[in-house]
């Protein structure tokens, strides 16, 4: 069990993130294509993710973990996504940060924040709010479209 008294996290925004079960989590029907795509192209593919450990357990277990070279979940850095997981990732990453992409469907935490620590970013806006754009997509098949012209 995780104290969140000893974490350095928004002790509400932890305890919603610590709500979700595994037999809430759906993998969207763009994930494996666009997953397979990157893979077939030679793409590492790592996880940054603010979860709570069933989740955590879920993305090393479920079939989806042999997508990933590297896993960083918040809870196992004492942290929620925010400037020290990415301080983290970039310290321990083999590849250089100006080939990472980060893409997520948080705002602050997947497009702002990485962008501050010098990593291209992509916003994945499912709920069409923001307009398409070179930094927003509205679903992984607009990515698969542009992996399809590489290599």
């Amino acid at each position: 069990m995780i104290d969140i008294h000893k974490l350095n996290v928004d002790k509400s925004y932890f305890e919603k993130l610590t709500q979700i079960t595994p037999d809430m989590i759906s993998i969207f029907d763009d994930s494996i294509p666009f997953l397979e795509r990157t893979k077939a192209n030679n793409y590492q593919c790592v996880v940054v993710s603010d979860c709570g450990p069933d989740t955590g357990e879920y993305i090393k277990t479920s079939k989806i973990k042999n997508y990933f070279s590297k896993v960083y979940l918040s809870y196992e850095y004492r942290t929620t996504k925010k400037e020290e997981l990415y301080d983290k990732m970039l310290s321990t990453i083999n590849f250089n940060k100006d080939g990472l992409i980060m893409i997520g469907d948080d705002f602050e935490r997947d497009f702002v924040i990485p962008r501050k620590k010098g990593i291209a970013a992509i916003f994945l806006d499912r709920s069409m709010k923001k307009s398409k754009s070179s930094e927003v997509i509205h679903n992984l098949t607009d990515l698969i479209e542009l992996l399809k012209y590489e290599k």
